[in-house]
């Protein structure tokens, strides 16, 4: 049983507490950035090249890659440099002298594999971490990266992906974790505003693990139930420990993909590179900001305002703080120390919202026609505000909305140990403690409800995670991976009554092995990957909430895959790639609920993929994929419990992905210094035995059933263009078709009724514009986004009824939301950041909710990051 956490401390005093707890020590140290390392041929090899034109620390990643070799260098020397390329069979050495052509700059190799880049005046120090840029499904992926790099991947990989730096994240610091993902196609994160926590969607798939969000190889997702309204799944995280963020799209075939259908969403934390100056051996990261549009918290007993009898309020006005009225503060200190032999990161992060007010302007706000007088049978009653109807949601424009505080506490530990032969070693521990408001979907899901402020939710979550690499500069058949990871959450979910939190535990723990070789023979370079993973996950309800009803699930589920990848170059314009997996899982239901019991079921099951990709001229990627992959039931879809009764033959989910696909990205397109990247992709994914609820026994139960299959196909395009100091992004999707069929001959445009799907469409379409300019020597940076998003892709069955609806749609209305934000830079120690969510104060409510809840007004939020 849990109840409300209070505290009366000063927003500021704990960021002071968190600074004086630490010291900070100066030590300058050589180092290098490791650009990009594989294992490969010696510098006279001669071998075949193919580096596009463009800017040089794009390029250079792209021939470490190519080469098989470890460049190095301090990335302010190759800072907004061009390269004219190289093509055609070469040595290494041969190839980094074109390469550096017209830069500057000149090259020394230090071993048969390394090599260092040095400024005119031959100079090399510094201290960052670059590894090679990401790619979908290939045989390195590799996470961190230099900014520059990852930003052009997307534009550089023959698949759908998307990348959100750190920098992005901090840009769009919204009110809620999901905010952060809004700048990628195709991708939201449902129950946006009613978690703290991420669920996310990728075109269309979301829950029942279709989209893992991986973080430094760790689970973290958790079902919740959320009555007749469905469950919602939840990750955990902190936007301040994230160092960047990798979204692929549709079925992985890597370590941590098995039953990865939808996508793949791979998070890594800071490292000591994203903390320390150049040059700097030892480091200290201060950042703090404030907030606004928010209350305080209390413990008064809150209503909304309008009453469902009258739509309309009796006395009093809404009471909304005022523009420039702070309430609300977030901070973090984070310690970085490294050397030739290890990396250490500690960090501690804080933040405290209340909750937010919604926005007052737009059309789909109850409209306010004065003072009202209302008669019924018996008496009358004077309202002092009244509303000729409601609006889009129970909530009035610029009122607080509320069950939607949030405060929170994390802690890192994450240390690196480089040893001999190649050998790295990484230790991950982290701690994230939250205690946030949520509205129970099943009492607020049409808009003349009332809403109450109920006790708040918690979760504690731990990880741990370990990872080991094998990969000595000297074996190019020998890329040895092994992680292992440990989660542990517990949390108290307020449920339908809100006065009693119904707690749950989960546990899940997981690891892969894998190994890379690529190696070259007489028709081409051959990469090959290969491995095995394994996930246990284990959940029930926690001592204090076994009789609770409805109970928690409680179950244990394993599962084990086996997977290979293989990527051929045969010709410097061709490449084919293939993958393979095997999957077998165990699962059993342990509710106490005897009657609900069900016997350990075991399954497997297969899937292939397949790729080309077409490189006809520097710059281009003509691509086409078809993946098949299986996903077998999730612990959810396998136990019992809220009057659902587990369906003894329920089978494995098979996704069917056609992709096709255009890549550009080239430099000097319109002017000399202009580049271009531009991703065009139509998808059509079918998932055959798609797993649906239903309602049986007059409603009276529930269950899960494979249907014949849900179809999800459209468009996607993701563009970018820098000028100068200009740069702007444009991205979108557009779906052609979504239907479900429960049978191959009775498809429909519509989500079924009763089951979870019904809150997964997403928009018909939705796009986003972000433009940013720099000024005064990139001293200060300015820009802003605008979204806007569509009416749902398709329709919702009408669903039975009870005493509720076994499932209620929850509306949007389509909207354009304005975010703008600044930086400005005093020196490399000090940085100040300003954002604005929702400039012009829409009053909207977002896709993918299963409650009506508004989402906040306009919101200002200002920084201040400190770097010694």
């Amino acid at each position: 049983m849990r109840g409300r956490r209070r505290g009366s401390e000063g927003r500021a005093a704990w960021v002071s507490a968190l600074a004086t707890a630490m010291t900070l020590s100066s030590q300058l140290a050589g180092g290098n950035a490791a650009l990009a390392q594989t294992s490969q041929a010696p510098a006279s090899t001669q071998r075949s090249f193919s580096v596009p034109a463009g800017s040089l620390p794009s390029a250079l990643v792209a021939f470490g890659k190519q080469a098989g070799v470890q460049v190095s260098y301090v990335p302010s020397i190759a800072a907004g440099l061009k390269t004219s390329g190289v093509k055609g069979t070469l040595s290494t050495d041969a190839a980094l002298s074109q390469l550096l052509a017209g830069t500057g700059l000149s090259f020394k190799m230090t071993g048969a594999k390394t090599v260092v880049i040095e400024g005119a005046s031959g100079g090399n120090s510094g201290a960052a971490t670059l590894p090679g840029a990401i790619a979908l499904d290939t045989i390195d992926v590799s996470g961190g990266g230099s900014a520059a790099a990852a930003a052009d991947a997307p534009y550089q990989t023959p698949g759908s992906v998307n990348h959100i730096s750190a920098e992005q994240i901090e840009h769009f610091r919204g009110t809620s974790p999901g905010d952060i993902l809004k700048n990628a196609p195709g991708v939201m994160s449902g129950e946006n505003r009613n978690s703290g926590a991420l669920d996310v969607n990728i075109r269309g798939m979301q829950g029942a693990n279709r989209v893992p969000v991986v973080v430094d190889g760790t689970f973290n997702t958790t079902t919740v139930q959320r009555g007749y309204q469905g469950v919602a799944s939840r990750t955990y995280i902190d936007p301040d420990f994230i160092g960047g963020i990798d979204i692929q799209k549709g079925p992985s075939f890597g370590g941590e993909g098995a039953g990865a259908i939808g996508g793949l969403v791979s998070m890594r934390t800071i490292n000591a590179d994203d903390i320390l100056l150049d040059g700097k051996s030892i480091g200290l990261r201060l950042k703090g900001g404030m907030g606004t549009n928010t209350t305080d918290l209390s413990d008064d007993v809150k209503w909304n305002q309008m009453q469902a009898a009258g739509w309309g309020y009796q006395s009093g006005d809404i009471e909304r703080p005022a523009l420039f009225d702070f309430t609300s503060a977030y901070g973090s200190a984070v310690y970085a120390v490294k050397n030739d032999y290890v990396e250490i990161v500690a960090g501690l992060s804080r933040k405290k919202s209340g909750n937010y007010h919604a926005g007052e302007k737009g059309p789909h706000a109850a409209k306010d026609i004065g003072p009202y007088t209302l008669c019924g049978p018996s008496e009358c009653f004077d309202y002092e505000h009244y509303y000729a109807k409601p609006g889009l949601t129970p909530y009035l424009g610029g009122e607080e909305v509320l069950n939607t505080s949030e405060e929170t506490s994390s802690k890192i530990l994450k240390g690196t140990f480089k040893l001999d032969y190649g050998q790295t070693l990484e230790l991950i521990a982290t701690r994230y403690e939250s205690e946030f408001g949520e509205t129970y979907p099943n009492n607020f899901w049409r808009n003349d409800q009332s809403a109450y402020q109920a006790i708040l939710s918690t979760a504690d979550l731990k990880t741990y995670a370990a990872r080991y690499r094998l990969n000595p500069a000297d074996n190019d058949l020998l890329d040895l991976k092994l992680n292992m990871s440990a989660t542990e959450l517990t949390e108290y979910s307020a449920p339908n009554g809100g006065f009693v939190g119904i707690g749950k535990w989960s546990k899940v723990r997981g690891g892969d092995l894998s190994n890379a070789a690529r190696f070259d023979t007489a028709a081409g370079e051959v990469k090959v990957q290969g491995g095995f993973s394994y996930l246990n996950e284990e959940t029930g309800p926690t001592e204090d909430s076994a009789f609770q009803i409805p109970p928690s699930r409680q179950g244990e589920r394993s599962e084990v895959s086996v997977f290979g990848q293989t990527q051929w170059t045969p010709l410097s314009w061709l490449r084919l790639d293939g993958g393979v997996r095997y999957q077998d899982y165990k699962v059993e239901d342990k509710l106490w609920i005897e009657s609900f019991r069900s016997e350990a079921r075991e399954g497997d099951a297969a899937g292939y993929s397949t790729g080309i990709t077409l490189m006809p001229a520097d710059g281009w990627q003509l691509f086409a994929t078809y993946k098949n992959a299986p996903r077998m039931p999730s612990l959810l879809e396998s136990t019992g419990g809220f009057l659902l009764v587990p369906n003894l033959d329920l089978v494995s989910e098979r996704a069917s992905n056609w992709e096709l696909g255009v890549n550009f990205l080239a430099d000097g397109v319109v002017r000399a210094d202009d580049s271009l990247g531009l991703k065009v992709s139509y998808f059509d994914n079918t998932i055959e035995d798609y797993i649906s609820r239903k309602a049986i026994n007059n409603g009276g139960r529930l269950t899960l059933e494979n249907i014949d299959q849900a179809k999800f196909s459209g468009f996607e395009l993701s563009s970018r263009y820098k000028v100068s100091t200009f740069s702007a992004e444009i991205s979108g999707t557009y779906y052609t078709n979504v239907e479900f069929c429960r049978t191959s001959t009775t498809c429909m445009d519509s989500s079924l009724a009763s089951d979870y799907a019904t809150n997964y469409i997403p928009p018909e379409y939705s796009a986003n514009l972000t433009i940013s300019n720099t000024f005064f020597n990139n001293a200060l940076l300015i820009g802003g986004r605008v979204s806007h998003v569509g009416p749902r892709a398709a329709d919702a069955e009408t669903p039975l009824s009870g005493a509720f609806p076994l499932i209620s749609a929850v509306q949007w209305k389509p909207y354009t939301v304005v975010d703008v934000f600044a930086e400005y830079r005093f020196n490399e120690n000090a940085k100040l950041d300003f954002n604005v969510e929702n400039l012009g104060d829409l009053y909207y409510v977002e896709p993918l909710s299963l409650a009506l809840i508004p989402a906040p007004g306009r919101t200002i939020r200002t920084g201040l990051t400190l770097q010694f």
